[in-house]
């Protein structure tokens, strides 16, 4: 799965140099949406995510985001499965004064909910206690291969270290 995400990055960059077109900067009242995959997972499982952000003013954003990690646990003996739903601001800046690149910093909360399926024979020992609140701290760039669309890359804290996917200005 990881080579497919890192596959799918390298080929919406390299198809930059084809199709690139000068992508309009972060605007205020901006919609845009975007998914993923999380990579170097902090929770089990690499997570997949969703989020959605509105330009507040010309570099601020507020967004939402929501992520779902699943895996196994001590040799199948139990399945643990993760959402976290979380609400972020996001700084724009132009850090690196490249056209079609959007670089940014971002700060939210969390809540992250678990549940878990006991999977072994006999009575589930003491249930694991799974959930609470957390944080997402991170640094990121969308690189516009086309006007609306974007490769996303992010590194930072949350349920993984590393985030890749796609935006989509509306």
């Amino acid at each position: 799965m990881k080579k497919v995400a890192l596959l799918l990055l390298a080929l919406a960059i390299g198809a930059s140099s084809v199709m690139a077109q000068a992508s309009e900067s972060y605007k205020k009242g901006q919609i845009a949406v975007a998914g993923g995959i999380g990579l170097a997972a902090t929770l089990g499982g690499n997570p997949l995510w969703v989020s959605g952000e509105y330009g507040w003013s010309e570099e601020i954003g507020i967004g939402a985001a929501a992520a779902m990690s699943s895996y196994e646990y001590t040799a199948g003996l139990w399945d643990l499965t993760f959402y976290q739903i979380g609400v972020y601001g996001i700084y724009h800046k132009d850090f690196l004064k490249m056209a079609n690149l959007d670089t940014y910093g971002k700060a939210g909360v969390a809540m992250i909910i678990g549940s878990w399926d006991y999977q072994g024979s006999g009575t589930a020992p003491t249930e694991p206690t799974i959930g609470g609140f957390g944080y997402d701290i991170a640094a990121g760039a969308n690189y516009y291969f086309m006007p609306n669309l974007a490769a996303n890359v992010e590194l930072g804290f949350g349920l993984a270290l590393i985030k890749v996917g796609v935006q989509y200005k509306l």
